[in-house]
């Protein structure tokens, strides 16, 4: 997760820039294979400066099919002020199907008194448990 802010005549640049290199990322976009954004700005903030932030964003990805899933969002105390906030995903991901769990065998002639073994698997379909000496 990254989030940028830029004012002025290169908000954008800036704003993407920012976000891009944020501290708070664990590691560098490059190779992301998903982008979140969300472009916020007051009500001078276009859709073509938008646009610009996800294609300058989607460059520091270098990957030309990143699917990207923006928006944006006004917000009049920005007043100049372009924020980027960003989520980038799918870094490396493997193609490897994980094995699935092997299922687990409880045994149903089991101890009646035994409570280790669940209650409604050592009663079956009785009301009551079974009393001792009958």
């Amino acid at each position: 997760m990254g989030i940028g802010a830029g004012r002025g005549e290169n908000r954008v640049e800036e704003a993407a820039k920012t976000a891009t290199h944020s501290p708070l990322l664990e590691r560098s976009i490059e190779g992301a294979k998903r982008l979140l954004l969300n472009v916020v700005g007051s009500e001078d903030l276009s859709l073509m400066e938008a646009a610009e932030v996800v294609e300058r964003v989607r460059e520091a990805t270098g990957n030309e099919d990143v699917d990207i899933l923006y928006g944006v969002t006004y917000d009049e105390r920005a007043q100049d002020e372009l924020r980027v906030i960003l989520i980038a995903a799918g870094f490396g991901e493997s193609t490897v199907v994980p094995k699935p769990l092997r299922p687990v065998d409880f045994p149903t002639h089991a101890d009646p008194y035994n409570f280790d073994i669940p209650a409604f698997i050592r009663y079956g379909d009785a009301d009551y448990p079974p009393r001792k000496g009958n």
